[in-house]
């Protein structure tokens, strides 16, 4: 099975488990970050949905600068501001990186990030120790249900990446 499908498997399943919590107790935390963290779906007409463009925005700005910097160290110290955690000096970013939010972003040591990667990471994002990530990989933690009456709700669900041995090196292929 395909790592899209799983993806795509375990958001549905997410989904369908974040209903029935709400329709059992009917009960949510108060903070939109720490419901989205904890797999639960945010309606359109959230009263905190502002919370997310707002950590969006700062995030941005942030991202602008790390973006623009040439120096490793530099680039490592946004990326903490961005992630509000430690990120290792083993750690090696290859920018553009872009992310929306952020602060639920988790990377391990000896992380490569190559050039022209996105994070959507509302959901989380775990990446666990000497992974290394190809160029233009998107790691997308929330997606919208496809019906029409629920469409612009946000389904979150946590992404892990792993070290998978054999994986650590990946054959090119070129267009001949």
């Amino acid at each position: 099975m395909s790592l899209a499908v799983k993806s795509l498997r375990g958001l549905l399943f997410n989904f369908a488990l974040s209903i029935k919590k709400v329709m059992q107790t009917g009960l949510r935390t108060a903070d939109i970050f720490e419901r989205l963290r904890n797999g639960e779906i945010i309606p359109a007409d959230d009263p905190q949905a502002h919370k997310m463009r707002e950590a969006a925005n700062s995030t941005r700005k942030l991202l602008l600068q790390m973006n623009n910097t040439t120096e490793p160290e530099g680039i490592r110290a946004l990326l903490s501001k961005i992630t509000d955690s430690k990120i290792d000096d083993s750690v090696a970013v290859f920018t553009p990186l872009y992310i929306n939010y952020g602060k639920h972003t988790r990377i391990g040591k000896n992380v490569f990030i190559n050039f022209d990667c996105t994070f959507l990471d509302l959901g989380g994002i775990t990446i666990e120790d000497n992974v290394q990530i190809a160029p233009k990989v998107s790691l997308l933690s929330e997606g919208h249900p496809v019906s029409r009456e629920s469409r612009h709700a946000l389904v979150p669900g946590h992404i892990h990446i792993k070290r998978t041995p054999g994986l650590e090196r990946t054959q090119p292929y070129f267009q001949e």
